[in-house]
């Protein structure tokens, strides 16, 4: 063979691979990996802190206090000190204020995450993230006698004693984690009412029937759409 031919194998096996990696570049940029990667999240309703104001009949913030024992007196409840430096917004006040009741779902899929976050004064908020890291947030409102429902069936379906579910082994890799947060009150020994938060998670594929029907409520009372992007 001559040098000539020779130089022209070389230079085309030198374009086969070019073009090989560069079709395999452009695929992986193109489609989503397998098993696919979750996305960064933002903080889950575990992480935040719920607005803590109590609240009237008529929806409204009741006062702030100055004390620890003017408030709890007052309430009823045990209460937590708020203060704020940053985007306090105009209503903000320095203060005493009790404790409230929450419920939360957080939905983390594959490709999006979603946040429902119910207080007890009936305000709501939805927070959802996409794949591509755009975040939408959304505030709602319910009646205080649907959230008081809602917590009275948590109560009596003794949530407080629910397992988690985690992934198994055997799971597929493409599901949801869905972890429902809940802060409900507990007579404590000093008669005030003391709050506590409980957890519970269960992957998409193994969720029992307590815990889906406590999904479909909180999202009911939601009323809209709820993001969830699998494979």
């Amino acid at each position: 063979m001559s040098q000539k031919g020779f130089t022209k194998i070389i230079l085309i096996v030198i374009a086969i691979i070019v073009v090989g990696f560069g079709g395999y570049f452009l695929l992986k940029q193109t489609f989503y990996p397998y098993p696919p990667e979750r996305p960064v999240l933002p903080v889950t309703s575990s992480q935040l802190t719920p607005p803590t104001q109590p609240v009237s009949q008529n929806n409204q913030i009741q006062s702030v206090f100055s004390s620890q024992s003017e408030c709890e007196q007052t309430s009823g409840r045990t209460c937590n000190f708020q203060m704020c430096d940053v985007d306090c917004g105009k209503d903000f006040k320095k203060g005493w204020v009790p404790f409230s009741t929450y419920v939360a779902l957080d939905i983390n899929a594959p490709f999006s995450y979603a946040l429902v976050l119910i207080n007890e004064n009936g305000s709501i908020l939805y927070k959802e993230q996409k794949h591509d890291g755009k975040e939408t947030q959304i505030s709602g409102l319910t009646t205080q006698a649907q959230v008081a429902e809602l917590m009275q069936w948590i109560a009596d379906h003794k949530f407080s004693e629910w397992k988690d579910r985690p992934q198994m082994p055997d799971d597929p890799t493409d599901g949801t984690m869905f972890t429902i947060n809940v802060r409900f009150p507990a007579k404590g020994s000093n008669g005030l009412f003391v709050y506590k938060n409980y957890r519970v998670q269960c992957y998409g594929f193994g969720c029992n029937q307590d815990f889906l029907e406590l999904k479909n409520k909180i999202i009911e009372l939601w009323g809209k759409e709820v993001l969830e992007i699998g494979v």
